[in-house]
């Protein structure tokens, strides 16, 4: 088993060799292109630069 933490800042993930958006949207669907999705779960996600609003 592999264990990784992720920090979801508010715009981008940062480590020693990479920089991804910060933001995830969970799919409906099964991904074409998995090798660009996530799946955690039994869910896909995929990276977005959509981000949520400060004020609710």
């Amino acid at each position: 088993m592999m264990i990784f933490s992720i920090d979801t800042g508010n715009d981008k993930i940062k480590t020693e060799g990479n920089v991804t958006q910060a933001g995830l949207k969970k799919l409906d669907y099964i991904p074409e292109a998995m090798e660009e999705a996530l799946y955690y779960n039994g869910e896909y996600y995929m990276e977005t630069v959509e981000r949520l609003s400060y004020y609710v």
